[in-house]
């Protein structure tokens, strides 16, 4: 069966203010973090057959290319990659010279995640991300000239200010071929909770989706995700094997693994202790098999994220005739919001806006 990968880059420059993720600064641990996920490959025994490779972070595009190149070489003795159809490396614009991209170019690597967030420099500034709007823009051209055909740019809404218009205008200019906006989460570790700063209120974030999702659709793009705009043919296929519950194995510090039925595993989420622990031969991961009725949840939640939506005879199949009129029963009572016709379960652009509210009225409890 095939499986994808996802290599987790615990390292940052700094600390954004609105970050939680798990990342840390002790750039002094990069050998030996490469060196715990050579033996955490020897350890579990993975092999099999890769269709897509994902460097995520914290930032990956710390790593020089040799590193870059050397992981992919570590996971590669495990994995047979003939058939790898998408090499996707997230990078901070601050990163991207057009040295280490034509170096990425020539490694292999075929898809770029920018973390642009906003090309307004005020909101930048607010988030402590470490780029200008100048810095981002030149950094998308700079991977176009060096060769790269399929770029995807992360945007963040529901930050303060009037940044939003201007960085739709700026990222539509740049032609990339994939779009992702993500909502300001005041998340509890952050640096702008622990403040006490807010953004902006629920219904005004609200707002600035539904715009988001106007311009795309106007410029072309398809809404094929809660979160995600492609071009035709640009879909995200790593992303969009998580929402489709496909198999992945996941490296490194907080990497999380699925066998595609029912066993999740993760690793110690720090980076040290990761290192430690694998080094002294000790356990560095927790697992747990999800009941049928997780499993059931997790294919709500996964699945309504998607514009396809479900497939309610794959639902009839794998859980049952009662989980079938349960999920259609809950769902027709939001119409305008959910579409149940040709055997499938949608979200509307409309039920998009709602889709926490309506995914947890399906959960079995």
């Amino acid at each position: 069966m095939k499986q994808m990968i996802y290599i987790h880059v615990p390292f940052c420059r700094h600390k954004c203010a609105y970050c939680d993720f798990i990342s840390g600064t002790n750039f002094g641990l990069k050998d030996r973090y490469i060196s715990a996920i050579e033996r955490e490959l020897s350890i579990r025994g993975c092999n099999g057959e890769a269709e897509t490779l994902y460097f995520g972070g914290g930032t990956p595009s710390m790593l020089s290319v040799q590193d870059i190149a050397r992981l992919k070489n570590i996971v590669g003795s495990s994995f047979n990659f003939s058939e790898l159809k998408e090499w996707t490396v997230e990078c901070n614009p601050e990163d991207m010279t057009e040295e280490w991209l034509s170096g990425l170019y020539d490694i292999g690597v075929n898809r770029l995640s920018v973390g642009i967030q906003s090309l307004d420099d005020e909101q930048l500034i607010w988030m402590e991300r470490r780029h200008s709007a100048d810095d981002a823009i030149n950094s998308v051209k700079s991977a176009w000239k060096v060769g790269f055909s399929n770029i995807s740019c992360d945007i963040i809404f529901g930050v303060p200010g009037n940044g939003l218009n201007k960085t739709l205008d700026e990222v539509l200019k740049l032609g990339v071929q994939h779009i992702s906006a993500y909502s300001l989460m005041m998340e509890e570790g952050s640096k702008i909770t622990r403040k006490g700063i807010n953004g902006v209120d629920e219904e005004k974030s609200a707002q600035m989706y539904k715009v988001i999702a106007s311009r795309l659709k106007e410029a072309g793009y398809i809404h094929y995700e809660i979160s995600n705009w492609a071009l035709p043919g640009f879909e995200s296929i790593h992303n969009s094997g998580y929402w489709k519950g496909i198999p992945y194995v996941g490296l490194g510090p907080a990497a999380h693994s699925f066998d595609g039925v029912s066993l999740r595993r993760w690793n110690i989420g720090n980076t040290l202790k990761y290192c430690r622990t694998i080094e002294a031969n000790e356990k560095f991961w927790d697992s747990e098999t999800l009941t049928v009725d997780d499993c059931f949840n997790e294919m709500v939640m996964l699945g309504l994220r998607k514009r396809d939506g479900i497939d309610l005879l794959s639902v009839e199949t794998r859980f049952g005739l009662d989980r079938r009129k349960h999920l259609e029963h809950i769902m027709q009572r939001f119409p305008g919001l959910v579409d149940i016709s040709n055997d499938k379960c949608c979200l509307t652009e409309e039920g998009f806006y709602v889709s926490d509210m309506i995914i947890s009225e399906a959960f079995i409890s």
